[in-house]
């Protein structure tokens, strides 16, 4: 399994305090799988990802990863945990506006530690395999949405993570463009060893995937491969 979590309560701030969104859950996630999750606002599916990501700590239970508890982490060991096996995709892009391409599909490799020609060189393959090959000079700006979106991905795919977590990734997204990527997201899941959780409200993205969690359905869940 690359992800075990075990009796996971999850909470987020508010002007009254900690309030718990998630309680008591129980998910095993075998590697190379594609999972949605699903569930009404304030169900705690952004919660449940940034826990998964490392950002968030859990009120009680474990996060494992392969064999490491996320919470044990300190700042700098997540945030390296994250370059090292993490490629994270958000809704609003993130992108870095007066940077080309190019540029903002290096930025993780940089900080990775790769020389500037290592890293302009995969950025490159990257873009290539992504159909972006003859806009890798552009600045976001000049990207139409479903262009910005696949730099976005070639950002979470530049140092070959082993998990892709995806944050409404198509919620700035047309229904064509949607599909779209979507389309591209299923190819990727085919082609190389990742395994992606993706939270969505579309009951159409979320059809894409091998497995499905609604948080809404359940207050304590059991999911196993």
């Amino acid at each position: 399994m690359i992800y075990n979590l075990s009796d996971v309560t999850l909470a987020h701030s508010s002007s009254k305090g900690s309030v718990p969104v998630v309680r008591d859950l129980n998910l095993l996630i075998p590697e190379r799988d594609f999972l949605a999750i699903v569930g009404p606002s304030g169900s705690g599916k952004t919660t449940l990802l940034n826990a998964m990501a490392g950002f968030l700590k859990p009120v009680s239970g474990t996060v494992l990863y392969r064999d490491t508890d996320l919470a044990s982490l300190d700042p700098a060991e997540a945030a390296a945990y994250r370059n090292r096996e993490i490629g994270l995709v958000h809704q609003f892009f993130n992108l870095i506006d007066d940077m080309t391409a190019t540029e903002n599909v290096m930025m993780p490799l940089l900080i990775r530690g790769n020389t500037l020609r290592e890293a302009r060189r995969a950025a490159a393959e990257i873009l290539d395999q992504l159909g972006l090959g003859k806009l890798a000079r552009r600045r976001p700006p000049r990207l139409s949405g479903g262009e910005q979106q696949r730099v976005a991905i070639g950002r979470a795919l530049a140092g070959r993570p082993s998990v892709i977590l995806a944050d409404e990734p198509t919620g700035n997204l047309d229904r064509a463009t949607t599909r779209d990527f979507m389309s591209l997201l299923g190819e990727l899941h085919r082609a190389e060893p990742l395994t992606i959780v993706l939270v969505t409200h579309d009951q159409e993205v979320a059809a894409a995937a091998t497995h499905r969690l609604d948080l809404g359905e359940v207050t304590a869940c059991q999911r196993t491969a």
